[in-house]
């Protein structure tokens, strides 16, 4: 299951309780390797890492 956090910008899987559907966990991977530091993707994911922070 994916989550939209902006346009283009995705978590990899998110498990959620189907009752009061709240997020239980995020799972998100970043690929860092592909995504060099300065690029639109390292941008997107430098922003989910701080939502996911808080």
């Amino acid at each position: 299951m994916k989550l939209c956090i902006a346009s283009k910008t995705h978590l990899d899987f998110l498990i959620y309780n189907k009752l009061g559907k709240g997020a239980v966990l995020a799972i998100e991977v970043d690929g860092f390797k592909f995504h060099k530091q300065g690029s639109k993707q390292f941008g997107r994911d430098r922003i989910k890492d701080r939502i996911l922070k808080k």
